[in-house]
């Protein structure tokens, strides 16, 4: 499960590295990431500099990584997962009702046995769809 989800995360990166310039948004996004899927900060150091991984293809150690961060404000749009930064929200989370999470967030969250929503920490019961007309 952890060598599935170190892939998933370099995908991941690969991603966000795309673009030159990483801000603050993204930056908050990957540690979001990160802390779902108990990814530490040695899992980062070691997707950044293993030969099989994406971003030592890309010529990327960790120190060039950190030096593309910048901390421009980004506008973060409403309709935006609070773990993924993807849209659409559209779950709820049951008994807290926040409209939190999509559905691949809300998937994940309702394979958890112990899950707390990312607004509040309260215990997950049940997650919804909601849609909107």
């Amino acid at each position: 499960a952890k060598e599935n989800a170190m892939l998933l995360y370099t995908e991941y990166l690969r991603g966000i590295i795309s673009d030159p310039r990483i801000n603050a948004t993204e930056v908050q996004r990957i540690d979001a990431y990160r802390a779902q899927r108990n990814l530490t900060e040695d899992d980062h150091k070691q997707v950044c500099l293993c030969d099989v991984f994406a971003l030592q293809k890309l010529n990327l150690d960790v120190e060039t990584f950190d030096k593309m961060k910048t901390f421009e404000e980004t506008q973060q749009s409403n309709d935006e997962c609070l773990v993924c930064y993807e849209p659409p929200r559209d779950h709820m989370i049951i008994p807290c009702h926040h409209v939190c999470l999509c559905g691949d967030c809300a998937a994940e969250y309702k394979e958890q046995e112990e899950g707390k929503c990312p607004l509040c920490d309260s215990a997950i019961e049940d997650i919804r769809q909601i849609f909107y007309f």
